[in-house]
């Protein structure tokens, strides 16, 4: 059954060509899924449980991301295997019409970019390249939504962005001292979130990811690359933000389940030098909410933005894409873990630079993926083979729409209400 708050014929009617959503609940004992297509839904049975998912997520997942001593793993390609056979064997029938996958899901679901999933049953990958393994990716473009009214609100009610200015990117943030940080996270009674901050190390990366997606491939003006000590909360606070279709922000981000004192998320931006304290040093949700946006994407290239597998992460995830969507963004680029200094800035940049005449997120996102699996990844030449691990071309998921290549207008759909 769906979530509440969105009927299936809403759904229904505000789906594209070929495309279906995959609404996830797991529970306890027992989970369901449904598959809705423009005059066709199925309704089945997810042999699993909600702790069986947190199990074998938590387990593919430490065969995606780098060790502590930065060992690349092998990655898992039979239980990558198992969790697709438990979420999407029993559709499988309805599934050869559709290249576009909606997927709202839960639990520990919401810490795997599905498209990491692979769709046959093979042989180990021993080689250390994956660029013939055949992963979800391949099949589909995949967007995430925190729950089936999302979507409706947001398909029902928006246009693309009239914002004059193509593009904006902030990044190569200044790190808070020890001393601020012990004044906003006092170590006798937050010591677990001061001791988290205080180890944030810099990104340099982002400024060479900020300055070729806004340089090179948007060509903006230099007052719109925004790098530095000049990457502040009140340079974002003074700008007038809705001018622009995509924010970008290259930056360290905190879920409310990865701290112990705040209820909000954490996005860091440049300490103020002086300042008291480390107030200024984040933006939260109430600050997000503040924001006047007319943005069609906005871009966190984060560690760890989309979220881990603690408890209550897919409601944090739910809250800050709520909240962008509140401000005026229609779509969100966030990140499963921290982008690779090689992969992440030319992901980044093939995301941007699109296949077809039309710029579509989701699919060019897809397309962004396989260049580096099936192209990047197959060019002779040591270390090129590290570009098909999950690891360096899977962070990225969009959340919501972004933009949407050739959409039709949006249809009515009784009984929904914007935003709020």
């Amino acid at each position: 059954m769906l979530k509440p708050a969105a009927s299936v014929a809403g759904v229904e009617k505000l789906l594209g060509p070929h495309e279906a959503m995959l609404d996830l609940t797991v529970g306890p004992k027992t989970s369901f899924g449904v598959l809705i297509e423009k005059n066709h839904v199925k309704e089945f049975r997810i042999a699993a449980t909600a702790a069986q998912f947190a199990d074998e997520v938590a387990a593919l997942r430490k065969t995606i991301d780098v060790t502590d001593d930065g060992r690349l793993p092998v990655f898992d390609v039979a239980l990558a295997y198992r969790i697709y056979e438990q979420l999407l064997s029993p559709v499988e029938d309805r599934l050869g019409s559709v290249d576009r996958l909606v997927v709202v899901p839960s639990g520990a679901l919401t810490s795997l970019p599905l498209e990491t999933l692979v769709t046959k049953n093979i042989e180990p990958v021993t080689d250390g390249n994956y660029k013939d393994v055949p992963f979800l990716v391949t099949r589909f473009a995949i967007s995430y939504f925190p729950a089936p009214q999302a979507f409706v609100v947001l398909r029902q009610h928006t246009k693309p962005s009239a914002a004059p200015e193509a593009y904006i990117g902030f990044g190569d943030f200044r790190p808070a001292t020890a001393a601020q940080l012990a004044a906003s996270f006092p170590p006798d009674r937050c010591g677990a979130d001061y001791a988290a901050l205080s180890q944030l190390p810099p990104l340099p990366g982002t400024r060479k990811e900020i300055s070729t997606v806004g340089g090179a491939i948007f060509h903006a003006p230099a007052q719109d690359i925004v790098l530095g000590a000049d990457f502040t909360r009140a340079r974002l606070e003074s700008m007038d933000l809705a001018r622009y279709r995509i924010i970008h922000l290259a930056t360290h981000a905190f879920l409310p389940s990865e701290l112990n004192c705040r209820t909000e998320p954490l996005i860091a931006v440049s300490a103020v030098p002086g300042a008291p304290n480390a107030a200024d040093s984040f933006i939260g949700l109430s600050d997000i909410l503040g924001l006047k946006l007319d943005a069609d994407l906005v871009v966190l290239s984060a560690c760890n933005t989309a979220g881990t597998t603690g408890a209550g992460t897919g409601d944090s995830l739910s809250g800050l894409a709520r909240a962008f969507f509140f401000a005026g963004a229609r779509g969100l680029l966030v990140t499963h873990w921290s982008l690779d200094d090689n992969a992440g800035p030319l992901l980044t940049a093939l995301a941007f630079t699109p296949s077809g005449a039309t710029p579509d997120t989701a699919e060019d996102l897809r397309e962004a993926k396989l260049t580096m699996i099936q192209k990047v990844g197959a060019r002779p030449g040591p270390g090129n083979a590290f570009f098909t691990h999950p690891f360096a071309w899977a962070p990225f998921v969009l959340i919501g729409d972004g933009i949407r290549g050739g959409a039709a207008a949006p249809a009515k759909v009784a009984g929904t209400a914007p935003p709020s």
